[in-house]
Parts: structure tokens; sequence; C-alpha cells
């Protein structure tokens, strides 16, 4: 590993981000610029960066300044800005965190969309391509749940997972020892909006649904106290919650 040419560019957030750039750290991998989105909500990384020497600056900066060739690894770690082609062109390789099982959950609130279609759940390592969740596999591990989970503690459990993933396989990927799986090995998958999740999120008082159906909704929009399912009565909007207990 040439220490001395600094070849990965990191675009990262909060605590996967901050799990990135420390594993790259300690492995003494050849860390250049890390590009986090604000500096507020990120000053772990900010001040990580200043101490070990790396340059650090805003997302939408780096994106201006980054010339062709001048890294060769860009690593998307929980960076939730959308790279246009021109952007991923100027480097070699590209790795994207995404937590679902691709390709099932592609696009938007995987961990939701996951709870409501009770499909595959997990995290990979993705190719990043212009087309959003498109790209080859890298690597990727399931993530079981039962019809209690709600959404928020799946994405919770997902980051973690996805931290846990890049450490024990980026040196295999940046040595070039592993083979990029086709997502359609493994069929179609699914493929949301954001707009579709809201669209799930109001039941009516005249809905038909059945129980199971209905803890799913709960439990999908679970983000509670900012964001839940939620229901109309006499003209005002109503939080729904549920809590399932074993007796």
């Amino acid at each position: 590993m040439n220490k001395n040419k600094k070849n990965i560019c990191v675009f990262c957030s909060t605590f996967v981000g901050l799990e990135t750039v420390i594993h790259l750290l300690e492995g003494n991998y050849p860390l250049g610029l890390v590009a986090v989105p604000d500096y507020g909500s990120n000053q772990q990384l900010v001040e990580l960066c200043k101490e070990s020497g790396v340059k650090c600056s805003l997302v939408d900066d780096a994106v201006e300044e980054i010339n062709d060739g001048e890294f060769y690894w860009l690593i998307n770690a929980w960076c939730s800005k959308i790279l246009k082609a021109n952007l991923l062109s100027k480097f070699n390789k590209r790795i994207n965190f995404h937590p679902s099982f691709i390709p099932w959950g592609r696009g938007s609130h995987s961990a939701s969309w996951s709870i409501l279609e009770d499909s595959k759940f997990g995290v990979s390592l993705i190719e990043m391509e212009e087309d959003i969740d498109a790209g080859k596999i890298y690597a990727q591990r399931e993530i079981k749940f039962d019809l209690m989970t709600r959404a928020s503690e799946l994405s919770d459990i997902a980051k973690k997972k996805l931290c846990e993933l890049f450490k024990d396989r980026w040196h295999e990927i940046y040595s070039g020892n592993v083979l990029l799986i086709d997502p359609e090995t493994y069929g179609s998958g699914s493929y949301h909006l954001k707009k579709e999740l809201e669209e799930t999120r109001l039941l009516k008082l005249e809905q038909q649904t059945t129980v199971e159906n209905f803890i799913r909704i709960v439990n999908a929009h679970d983000f509670l106290p900012t964001s839940g399912a939620k229901v109309k009565i006499q003209g005002d909007f109503y939080s729904i919650k549920i809590e399932l207990e074993k007796l």
C-alpha cells in the first residue's frame, strides 16, 4: 500500500461516517479528503480530521473542487447528496453504503418498506452509479426482523451493521480481491420513492385491513416523536403508536 499517495476521498456523515474514517485512519489507508454535508452535526468528524491532518470540507465545495484523477476511490458513507455522473467519473472506483439487502429496498426508506412488504432486509456495499442503487454488489449481510420490529430500530441496526460490514470487507475490496455480484442474480427486488412511503402513512377510519397489516403500517412509520403513522378524526390528526408485549 502506498502510504504517500492520498487516493481515497470519503463523503460521509454522522456515526457511520465517523466509524468509517476511524477505520481508514487506523488501517493507515491513504485518506486525502473527508467531505461532510455540514460542520455542525459532524463536529467529531471535523475534529478527527484536524487531529489527523486530513483535509475536511463541505460536500458542496468538494463536488466543485475535486479534479479528475485526484482520487482513486470515492467512499460514500451515509451522505445523502445525489452525486452526478460528472463527479463520479472523476474516480476509478466508487463504493456506496446502502441500508438494504440489494436488490430489495433500493431507493428511499428501505427499513420501512421491508417492514411493510415483509421483504428481505440487510446492508450492502455497492458500486456507486448515477442511477440510484443500480450498481453491482461488493458485499452484503442480511438482517432478520419480525412483526414487532419498528423501522426506527431497524434503521439503527443497519447503521451499525454497515460499519461492521465495511470493517470486515474493506481490505479485500481495496486490494481488488472481491468479485462484484450483479444484483439481478437475485431477481428484480424492489425500488421505492420517498413520496410513496408518505402515501401509506395516513390510515383512514373506514379502511379495512388485517391486524398484521395494521401493525406493519404503524411500525414501518414509527420514528416517533418526529414522525409516525397517523389518523384523521373529526378534522384533527392523531399520531398512532402501538405497544406489543408478550404474555
